[in-house]
Formats: structure tokens, C-alpha cells, sequence
């Protein structure tokens, strides 16, 4: 199976094996080595032990059976009520097995506790590392992920353009609002038009407090039991302490460089404000996606920095029209 075959594989059915070696619990370790021998299987991590009807009743790590003493059985050597998954699990719900549970393999069961495969250590790697690259694609913007990257790569230009597109227009349509928002404080610009000097680090900074939340929230939901409200007072906590040390920081610099009082007043308020907010929303935003049905691994790529860039804009914008007029 190649890596670019699992972005279209959902379930541990499809992604399993079946060709492995299992045994009854009254097997000796000496017979089962000469069937292991015997075998051309596509898992030898284990040998899973199963009653006459093919229930899973534990499994017996390969490593194990190899310094046991001959005549000792199965049943005295292994481990009861291994890790096991449906068949029906999807693929993202593995990657959180693996990670809670630290499991180099998963065993696939039916409902009835039956064993029906296998996910061995090399697939739970490719898993792995097709959720990264599925998620990273769509943090990126990519509409079209389940594919690989050499598929990606080689694939026709135009394809390539409608995958691309769409949150790129959102993002065109989301900054030309923002450019109408500025325009509408074309007095105060031409009263201040130092304000214009701080208006990249504005939106940068949001941009930038936005995506270290967004890399560890949504992560955290995804694999972890958090309770969100908590979890969103604290990045917001975090969001505030952050912008007052970076906000004195601005509000200085902003005063050296207009050589105005109110305007580095203006930066510094506004610099804490934009961070505060932008954790909050970089929590928000993931949630939002969750409850509308859409991946919430979009929330950390143009969607959410483009609603972070406008309103760090709106809010430096009106910060200033305030403390200037």
C-alpha cells in the first residue's frame, strides 16, 4: 500500500491486514514457532490469541515468544485485553488511539470482540503521517487534501487552481473590506499619517499570537478531553499578559517613531487589545467549523487569519479615532 493509497482510506477496515498469525490459547510456544516459521505473513509483531469461534483473547508479543521455554503455552504468556478498535473507526480516531494509548499496533475487532485484522506499526506511521499532511494542506488553504504529496505535485494546473482558489477569494474578499474600513478613517490618516507606520504590526501580531493558539487548540480537542470553556479563559489570560508586555513594548517604539504621546498610546492599546482578542478567536474559529460540519484544521490557515487581520485593523482603527478625536 503507498502513502498517497491512505488519503482515501477512512476506516480501519481499509487500512488493516489480515495475514497474521494467530493461535489458540492451549498452543505451545514450540508449535507456534514452527508455524510462524512456515508463514508468509503481513504482521509478525504478535501472535493473537483466539478461542474456536475467532474471539480475541489476547495477544503475545513476538518478542516475547522468542525467549519463553518451549512447552510453556500461549495462554500463560499473553497479554489479556489488548488494545482493539472497530472496523468501522475512522481514521483520525486511530491517530488519537495511538497517541493516548501509546500502541505500536491496533487490533481490529467486529462487535462480537471477533478478530478481523491487523494495523501494523508501519501503517499506524503512514497514518500518522497522513493526518499531518491532510491537515497542514488544509491549513494551508487546499480544498482537495486526500491526496499525497507527489500527487499534488503532478497534478494538472487547473485542478491545482480550483484547489487553491477558493479561500484565496475569501481572503481577497475579507481584505478588501478591510481596505474599506481603513478608508472610511481617511481624516484621521491624514490628521496622523504616522498611524499608517504601525498598521503591519498590527495585523502581524494578531496573525502571529492567532496561529501558536490555533497549532495547540485544535490539536488539544482533537485528542485530548478539555473543557472549553477553561481552556479559552486561559489562552484569552495568556492573550492579555502577552499583549501588555508586547503593548509597552509597541506603545515605546510607537512614541520614538511619531515623536507623539497619543499616538503610542494608540499602538499600545491597540496591541493589547488585537492579541487578547485574536486567542479568543483563534478558539472560536475551530469550534465554529466543528458545529457547521467543515475540518477544523481550515480554521488555522486563510480563514481564520484573514477574520484576524480585519479585526486587528477595526480595532487600531477605532483605538485611534477615539484617543486622537
Amino acid at each position: 500500500m503507498t502513502d498517497n493509497s491512505l488519503y482515501t482510506l477512512e476506516t480501519a477496515k481499509d487500512l488493516m491486514v489480515t495475514n497474521v498469525l494467530t493461535g489458540l490459547a492451549d498452543d505451545t510456544v514450540s508449535a507456534t514457532m514452527q508455524r510462524l516459521a512456515k508463514k508468509s505473513l503481513d504482521d509478525i509483531h504478535a501472535i493473537y490469541v483466539v478461542d474456536e469461534a475467532n474471539h480475541l483473547l489476547g495477544l503475545v508479543m513476538t518478542t516475547r515468544l522468542l525467549i519463553s521455554k518451549p512447552k510453556q503455552l500461549l495462554k500463560e504468556l499473553m497479554v489479556i485485553n489488548p488494545l482493539t478498535v472497530k472496523a468501522s473507526a475512522k481514521r483520525d480516531s486511530l491517530v488519537a488511539e495511538i497517541i493516548h494509548k501509546d500502541a505500536p499496533i491496533l487490533t481490529v475487532v467486529d462487535d462480537d470482540n471477533c478478530l478481523l485484522g491487523v494495523i501494523s506499526d508501519d501503517q499506524v506511521i503512514n497514518i500518522l503521517h497522513a493526518e499531518h499532511m491532510e491537515d497542514y494542506l488544509r491549513s494551508s488553504g487546499f480544498n482537495e487534501v486526500h491526496h499525497g504529496l507527489s500527487d499534488l505535485i503532478q497534478m494538472n494546473w487547473l485542478r491545482l487552481v480550483r484547489a487553491r482558489l477558493p479561500w484565496l477569494l475569501f481572503g481577497l474578499m475579507v481584505g478588501l473590506i478591510g481596505s474599506l474600513i481603513t478608508s472610511s478613517f481617511e481624516v484621521s490618516f491624514r490628521q496622523h499619517i504616522t498611524l499608517a507606520f504601525f498598521l503591519p504590526v498590527m495585523t502581524y501580531m494578531s496573525d502571529a499570537i492567532g496561529t501558536q493558539t490555533e497549532a495547540i487548540f485544535i490539536r488539544a480537542v482533537t485528542l485530548f478531553k478539555i473543557k472549553l470553556t477553561q481552556y479559552i479563559v486561559r489562552e484569552a489570560l495568556i492573550g492579555m499578559t502577552i499583549g501588555v508586555f508586547l503593548g509597552v513594548i509597541a506603545g515605546f517604539a510607537g512614541y520614538v517613531i511619531s515623536g507623539s504621546t497619543s499616538i503610542g498610546l494608540v499602538v499600545m492599546i491597540s496591541m493589547f487589545l488585537s492579541m487578547t482578542t485574536a486567542t479568543v478567536l483563534a478558539c472560536l474559529t475551530p469550534i465554529v467549523l466543528t458545529m457547521i460540519h467543515k475540518d477544523e484544521a481550515v480554521g488555522s490557515g486563510p480563514f481564520t487569519t484573514a477574520l484576524q487581520d480585519l479585526l486587528s485593523i477595526t480595532i487600531y482603527l477605532i483605538t485611534a479615532s477615539i484617543l486622537l478625536n
